[in-house]
């Protein structure tokens, strides 16, 4: 299957590694689950990190351009545009000739799942940290409140 990571992070083919880096940030924003808490962004931000680390490195972006220039010039009909999925930006039936790429960007996948597993584990790991922080704290302040008061109900009664 063919990404377009050009596509993924908003930028344009001629883009530079601090234009790449921007995109990669502006996406990463605009996907964070804390800006989409109703939706699973899992896929998206893995698609994200997963373009951003072969952009990145200019080696990788050179060899994914030949093969960016190859998957265009021999899927230029209309096939091709009906093959693209919801998303925008993938393609099916296409075969790396660059089998160096191939595992780049075999490795960059991993590295996206894992990295976005880390990120998403800290969110949630750290939602209820924050959530029982919460409750530790209402019930420390809370707590020594009622007992005084029970205390001075206990004591007017007599």
């Amino acid at each position: 299957m063919f990404k377009d990571y050009y596509s993924i992070l908003c930028i344009g083919r001629n883009a530079t590694i601090d234009e790449i880096k921007n995109g990669y940030r502006t996406e990463c924003k605009k996907w964070h689950p804390d800006k989409n808490p109703n939706k699973d962004t899992t896929q998206k931000m893995q698609d994200i990190v997963e373009a951003y680390l072969v952009l990145k490195d200019e080696e990788a972006k050179q060899r994914y351009d030949v093969e960016y220039d190859n998957f265009y010039h021999t899927h230029q009909s209309e096939e091709a545009a009906s093959s693209k999925t919801k998303q925008g930006y993938e393609y099916s039936e296409y075969q790396f000739q660059d089998e160096i790429l191939k595992k780049w960007m075999e490795n960059a996948k991993k590295q996206a799942k894992n990295s976005v597993r880390e990120v998403i584990d800290e969110f949630k790991g750290a939602s209820t940290e924050a959530f029982n922080y919460t409750v530790y704290s209402f019930i420390k302040i809370l707590l020594p409140m009622a007992v005084g008061l029970l205390l001075f109900k206990t004591c007017t009664k007599f």
